[in-house]
């Protein structure tokens, strides 16, 4: 098992029941518990991973044993169940996005689409209410980019105000988000004394910090070390590519 703790010692976790795990066959107990980035989460004993992470994870969750978590790109002592983290960790972004676009001064921040490359499937803002039409339009199946939609708010609105440059700089470190390059443009853009911008139109790829985690965690579901498969059809083996278009007014 891992046993030293770090963040990226446990971007994905692999939950068993302790009697589970005891019985399980050695080599598979190594297979499980050495991949690079992924840490043993018991449900019912010791993890042998940070215990204030475990504990918070298993007051967040309902896990029982067999479940593959990803952790969430934005606060790495949190996790999501891996059937939601797609859309788990969208939103996260997109609250994130949100609050940069607070300390910056915007009055209005809305998402006008939703776009998921893997499937094909989008949501757009209903062309009569703008975005804030609460009916969205979907071309395709749904899937992902509907389940977003469902949970996102769609409009953002304050007073505005004068942009605080250094605390969205700080807000995108503390988050883990300030190689996004949409991200740092829109706040060095606002950096300038004279800025007179007044809309921006904002396309953000919300996979893009948990990429690699999420597929991790679908190699993790594939291997089935002993844990119960998923139900309900084939494995999944893609991991979807989800995008949101936001617009900002200052």
């Amino acid at each position: 098992m891992t046993t030293t703790d770090s963040p990226e010692s446990r971007k994905v976790l692999v939950a068993f029941a302790q009697a589970k795990w005891d019985a399980m066959d050695p080599r598979k107990k190594r297979e499980a518990a050495g991949r690079p980035g992924v840490a043993v989460l018991m449900v019912d004993g010791d993890s042998r991973m940070d215990s204030r992470v475990a504990k918070r994870v298993l007051a967040d969750l309902a896990v029982t044993h067999g479940a593959v978590l990803v952790q969430n790109p934005y606060d790495t002592s949190r996790y999501f169940l891996e059937e939601d983290a797609a859309v788990e960790i969208a939103l996260q972004k997109t609250l994130c996005i949100a609050e940069v676009c607070h300390l910056l001064g915007a009055r209005e921040f809305a998402v006008t689409s939703i776009h998921n490359a893997t499937d094909g499937t989008e949501w757009n803002a209903d062309a009569g209410g703008g975005a804030k039409g609460i009916v969205g339009k979907f071309s395709g199946g749904g899937g992902k980019s509907k389940q977003l939609a469902r949970k996102i708010s769609l409009t953002n609105t304050s007073s505005g105000g004068s942009a605080d440059v250094d605390s969205a700089r700080r807000y995108l470190a503390d988050h883990h988000l300030e190689s996004d390059p949409m991200l740092k443009s829109l706040v060095n853009m606002t950096a300038f004394e004279a800025n007179a911008m007044q809309t921006f139109t904002l396309t953000i790829d919300v996979s893009r910090e948990a990429k690699s985690t999420l597929k991790l965690a679908l190699d993790v579901k594939a291997a089935d070390f002993g844990t119960a498969k998923g139900s309900g059809g084939s494995a999944k083996t893609a991991v979807d590519d989800l995008t949101v278009k936001y617009e900002i007014t200052f």
